[in-house]
């Protein structure tokens, strides 16, 4: 045999070698989750000793045998150590704390549907979701419902009593957004949407919502203080009505003082972000806003506006006093002393 033929041979044989093992595959069952369907994730050889993380997630219709769903799955899954099956309820995503396939009534018709998770470059480390609905005669791709589950990067949560789905973005992002849905044949009905941004150092929730009235929507903007904020309160106030006013110490580059005055429910009224001056001889801290003076006394408030005086006086409190910050001259950007 001359060389060019001995070098096509070993050319073959290694080419051969490495196709069978770049296409080797192991098939775990799905086991037994519903009469109609069965399901199977398939996942390359060279990952089945470890945690799967890519592969093809089947469903046939068992009736006939019939493939009916197949789509790629890349994600982080526990593989089964029993003889190749998956409980459904075990197939869950490692560390997203999601389940991979779902078997459920996605939209209140008393039909179990199915979703199966997916990957989507807009979501990140994230997984959004396929959303197959039982129609009678099989199941067909809601792509409204997929296309919400892609937008939040996470599945839907659904509501029995209201017969709606809700969903949202992560409380801890410094914006993002909730949703409310009615499900209607193909399409979502939107009932609610808020949106919401935060300022600058995380201290304040900025919120709009659109809210379905009759044949059009209503928009309410409100703010809520961040229950994540990285704030101390220096002086509070807590007023008759459930009103509180508060001066917080906003931990930031710079430190420096905020003024908030909320409702009793938590609503924002107003804050103010300085300057402002404190009387060190009459222990009061005086700032001016929307052409209104205010004096923050131990328990009582000053307002002026067009000198018209208004005076609010804070319930008791052991632990109102203001002289304290004395010792806290350069703790604070926006705080003069005088």
């Amino acid at each position: 045999m001359n060389v060019k033929k001995l070098t096509l041979l070993v050319s073959f044989i290694f080419s051969t070698a490495f196709s069978s093992a770049a296409f080797s595959q192991v098939v775990y069952q799905i086991s037994d989750f519903s009469d109609l369907y069965r399901g199977e994730l398939t996942i390359p050889d060279d990952y089945a000793d470890l945690n799967a993380k890519q592969g093809i997630i089947n469903i046939y219709e068992k009736r006939f045998n019939q493939k009916i769903i197949s789509t790629p799955f890349d994600g982080l899954v526990y593989l089964p150590n029993n003889e190749g099956t998956f409980d459904l309820h075990s197939l869950w995503h490692y560390y997203l704390d999601q389940p991979i396939v779902i078997y459920d009534d996605l939209n209140f018709d008393g039909k179990k549907d199915i979703a199966i998770m997916q990957s989507d470059p807009a979501c990140s480390d994230k997984l959004a979701y396929l959303v197959y609905l039982e129609t009678g005669n099989g199941l067909k791709l809601h792509e409204e419902l997929s296309n919400l589950t892609k937008e939040y990067c996470m599945m839907f949560e659904r509501d029995f009593d209201t017969q709606t789905i809700k969903v949202a973005t992560p409380e801890y992002s410094y914006q993002g957004k909730s949703a409310e849905y009615k499900v209607s044949g193909d399409k979502l009905i939107l009932l609610k949407l808020i949106e919401y941004t935060q300022n600058k150092d995380f201290v304040i929730n900025n919120f709009t919502a659109k809210i379905k009235k009759g044949d059009g929507f209503e928009i309410e903007t409100y703010a809520y203080i961040n229950q994540w904020a990285d704030v101390q309160d220096v002086h509070i106030l807590n007023f008759k009505d459930g009103r509180v006013m508060r001066l917080i110490k906003v931990f930031s580059g710079r430190d420096y003082i905020m003024f908030t005055h909320t409702e009793a429910d938590g609503k924002v009224i107003t804050t103010y972000s300085g300057p402002f001056i404190y009387d060190t001889k009459r222990d009061v801290i005086t700032f001016s806003q929307d052409g209104k003076d205010y004096q923050l006394f131990k328990d009582t408030v000053l307002v002026t506006t067009n000198n018209e005086q208004q005076r609010l006086e804070a319930l008791p409190s052991e632990d109102a006093d203001l002289t304290y910050l004395k010792a806290m001259r350069d703790d604070f950007a926006n705080l003069e002393f005088r």
